[in-house]
């Protein structure tokens, strides 16, 4: 008995561990012309700790974690919005 209860805690444990699973997201930023914009921050919003710079063909990718509402920053010093 007492080892089905430990089987039953660890299954439990699993799958709660596996809600709390980061997930990576990436994209492209592009102006309004369509051409891609080099060196754009791409920032969580709330977490400055939590973010990357897109490329020279402006694009990034970032992992995150997997919670309902996270919203994505991207700023560009030389680009108003």
């Amino acid at each position: 008995m007492k080892k089905i209860l430990l089987m039953f805690i660890g299954t439990l444990l699993s799958a709660l561990c596996a809600f709390a699973q980061d997930v990576t997201v990436s994209g492209t930023v592009k102006d309004v012309k369509g051409e891609p914009v080099i060196g754009a921050a791409v920032l969580l919003e709330g977490r400055a700790s939590v973010g990357t710079v897109t490329d020279l063909d402006g694009r990034w990718s970032l992992r995150i974690p997997s919670e309902k509402g996270l919203k994505l920053v991207v700023t560009c010093v030389s680009y108003k919005s």
